[in-house]
């Protein structure tokens, strides 16, 4: 956050957000008429290190929208765990 002294006594402060957002619309069917929602979900990703965004979006995206791309996006910087063999378990 920073903080601008504009004269008179006046302060501004701006803060720098890496704003995501998912939007979504749920629908109703009453009596044959279909009755719409639009649902918004607005997450502040600058209060994580970067290093965690792409799993944060992809937890939002699977809780809200149903999909996520855990290990299939060609991108990804998220890194799969290693399989052990049997005698390695203490390591």
């Amino acid at each position: 956050m920073k903080e601008n002294y504009i004269g008179g006594g006046h302060n501004t402060t701006c803060h720098i957000s890496k704003l995501y957002t998912i939007t979504n619309t749920i629908s109703l069917k009453d009596k044959g008429e279909w009755i719409e929602l639009g649902v918004k979900v607005e997450v502040d990703l600058s209060q994580v290190d970067e290093k965690y965004h792409e799993v944060f979006v992809n937890m939002l995206t699977s809780k809200y929208l149903g999909v996520a791309s855990f290990g299939d996006n060609p991108f990804s910087l998220c890194e799969p765990t290693t399989k052990k063999h049997w005698w390695q378990f203490w390591k």
